[in-house]
């Protein structure tokens, strides 16, 4: 099933908006159900749906912030802020998108971002497999 969508990936001038809305308002939907705002559960969903690797990446980028804030601002109702660490932590991210973007427009083949993205998803799911097991 995977094999057969990659083969099919839509270029991104040609994809619907409106078929693309749907799906990634409904993964938003989850995502915000189940607190996470990061792309773990959001980029691999888009990718398997056949949509290119990089507009993928793109759309998770900006989807993140929009989910991260509505948690963000729920949680802060919560529980006691370290803003100190919130700001360092920030700082990095913007430090990493403007290098990830950097090196993500070097990179030709996307079959070389989706094994990197696969390894490291893999590497992350066997680490909490391992931690929950102890």
């Amino acid at each position: 099933f995977i094999g057969h969508i990659n083969k099919k990936e839509q270029d991104s001038e040609n994809f619907n908006q409106l078929f693309l809305s749907i799906p990634v308002s409904f993964i938003a939907f989850v995502g915000g159900l189940i607190g996470v705002g990061g792309g773990a559960v959001y980029l691999p969903l888009l990718i398997m749906i056949g949509i290119n690797t990089k507009k993928s990446i793109a759309i998770t980028s900006a989807l993140i912030p929009i989910v991260s804030f509505s948690g963000f601002f729920t949680y802060t109702s919560f529980v006691k802020m370290d803003w100190i660490l919130l700001v360092v932590v920030g700082i990095a991210s913007i430090f990493g998108g403007y290098f990830g973007n950097k090196i993500m427009h070097k990179i030709e083949n996307d079959r070389y971002l989706k094994i990197v993205i696969a390894l490291l998803l893999l590497f992350i799911s066997v680490y909490m497999i391992i931690e929950e097991i102890q």
